[in-house]
């Protein structure tokens, strides 16, 4: 056992290594994001997120409407292409 400044330790709660703390600390920052993206509440961790999801729906408003932007161009290049490829090996 460990004693300081009052308090007892257990002997290998010295042996914490900084990886092990980075670790936790993510795993905190995770669940702050994950919180703040399901009650909608925007914070640091979780804007990145909220962006991307944001993006996700522009594309798939372009990919079944008219609208166009460069990023859209390539989506529905590639849904274009798949359906090809799928109507190529259709069994009839």
């Amino acid at each position: 056992m460990v004693y300081d400044s009052g308090t007892i330790f257990e002997p290998k709660i010295l042996d914490i290594k900084p990886e092990d703390l980075r670790a936790r600390f993510l795993d905190g920052v995770r669940n702050v994001a994950a919180v703040s993206l399901q009650i909608g509440y925007p914070t640091v961790a979780s804007a990145p997120h909220s962006i991307v999801n944001g993006f996700k729906n522009l594309l798939a408003v372009a990919a079944v409407t008219d609208i166009s932007f460069k990023e859209a161009e390539t989506v529905k290049e590639f849904i274009k292409v798949r359906l090809s490829w799928q109507l190529c090996f259709e069994v009839v």
